[in-house]
Parts: structure tokens; sequence; C-alpha cells
């Protein structure tokens, strides 16, 4: 859905029917898939964008109209009208604790402010290091503040800013925070390291982009490397070793199993 309005911008095209489309399409599956929260990652960049579009009149217009956001937010409405009528415990489970739990203490883990960033810093690395490092440089090279450079900003440009910004912001101000939730801020990082990269000179982005794949691929590896062992010693196959021998067992003596509903989320045969 992001990208959907980052070509408006990057191309200075008008929305059209198959456009809208597309975007109702994006949004109505990633409800389906994580909920509403998907408006935390798609919207603040398209407000703040807006909002700047007012005093910048060049900056071309991002907004597809109200109807491919209604009308996917309609669809998902019924969905949680038709669970709440037809399945059992799906108020329970779904809306109190799935949704609305993720706004208070008590049914899903508080934790800080900030809990996001240290973490993309890490799982990011070391591209997060290399986008704050090429901002550190683009402000010393044009010799601004932070403010002067924004306002200086490409329309393509302040986008993925706002959309990477904007999206941490709205996540870290909900109390209930795991890692992977934040994940879906990786496209746009990506997006901006490759806008950054295209402003500065072809060879030192060549030079730089060798060095940072050379460095990835060993970070990431020795990364891998280690989970892998870690596994190994702590045995992190023992519930697929305790499937295969309940299986066994189960054979030889010709006895059955089943699966039984529990509310841990534990074993359950």
């Amino acid at each position: 859905a992001g990208l959907l309005m980052f070509e408006k911008i990057r191309t200075r095209t008008l929305w059209n029917l198959r456009d809208r489309i597309g975007l109702f399409a994006a949004l109505t599956a990633a409800m389906f898939i994580k909920g509403p929260v998907v408006w935390a990652f798609v919207l603040p960049p398209l407000v703040l964008y807006q909002l700047r579009r007012r005093w910048r009149p060049d900056f071309p217009n991002a907004w597809s109209g109200w109807t491919p956001w209604i009308a996917s937010f309609a669809l998902f409405c019924l969905w949680v009208i038709a669970g709440i009528r037809f399945i059992e415990g799906f108020y329970e489970d779904v809306v109190l604790i799935e949704f609305a739990g993720r706004f208070h203490e008590g049914i899903h883990r508080s934790q800080p402010l900030l809990f996001y960033i240290p973490h993309l810093l890490q799982k990011f690395a070391p591209w997060s290091l290399l986008i704050i490092g090429l901002l550190v440089v683009a402000l010393r090279k044009t010799k601004a503040t932070t403010g002067k450079w924004v306002a200086g900003l490409s329309p393509e440009m302040f986008f993925l800013v706002a959309w990477v910004v904007g999206g941490i912001a709205v996540m870290s101000l909900i109390p209930s925070k795991r890692v992977h939730r934040i994940f879906p801020i990786v496209p746009a990082l990506c997006l901006l390291l490759a806008a950054q990269l295209n402003t500065i000179n072809i060879v030192r982005v060549r030079r730089l982009a060798a060095f940072t794949i050379i460095f990835a691929a060993i970070f990431t590896g020795a990364y891998s490397g280690m989970r892998m062992i870690d596994g190994y010693r702590n045995n992190r196959d023992a519930l697929v070793k305790f499937g295969r021998e309940v299986r066994r067992v189960a054979a030889a003596e010709h006895l059955r199993y089943e699966i039984l509903p529990a509310s841990d989320e534990g074993l359950l045969l």
C-alpha cells in the first residue's frame, strides 16, 4: 500500500480506477492478515506528506480518495461482525485479546516507548548503521541543520522519511510491543537507503555498497551459525523428537492420540 502511494509521487501521475483497486486490494489483504494496525504504517506518512504539500505546491498528490480506505475497512468490519455472530469465543479471543488487548496492560506485555529502536538498529544492521551514516554525511555536506535539510527534501525522499519515522512513532505508542510487529517498516527502510545512495557519487556508492554487503554477509552468517550451534546445544528439536516417539509408540501399541484445546498454547498431545 505504501509502495503504491510512493509510485504516484515518484511518477507524478494521477490516481485512476486501476490504482484505486490495487490500493483497496493491498489494504484489504493487510487488514485480513493483521487487522487495522496496518493503518499505523501507511496513514502517518500520508498525513505528514499531505500536510507538507500545503506549503510545497510542487509536491504531487498522494491521496487516492476515501473509497479504497472505506471499502477495505467495511469488508473487515463485516468479517468481525460475522465472527462475533457465528463463532463462539471470537469476541473474547480476537476482539478483546488480540485487538483491544494491545492498548492496555494485563493481557499483552507492555514494553518501553523506545523498544523498537534498538531492535531495528540490530536486526537491520549493517544497513541501519549505513542509513544513519549517510544522513550524517548529507547534513555535513550541505552544512545545514536537520530542519533545513528536511525542508529541502524532494517529494519522494520526504515521503520515505515520513513513512519510516511515522510508522515507528505510531507503533511505539502502542503499549503491547513485539519485535516482529515493526518488520513492515523494513521495506520502507530499504527504499530510503536506495534513495540515499542515489544522491552520492557512483564510484563511492559501489565501494560503499560492496563493503557493506561483505560485512552484512559475515555478520548475518556468524549470527545464523551461532543460532544453529545454540539450537544443537539446547536440544531445540526436542519437540520433533517427542512427536516422532509418540507416533512410534502409538503405532506399536495400536493407540490413538488427539489434539485437546488449551488456553496456554502449549503442547496439546
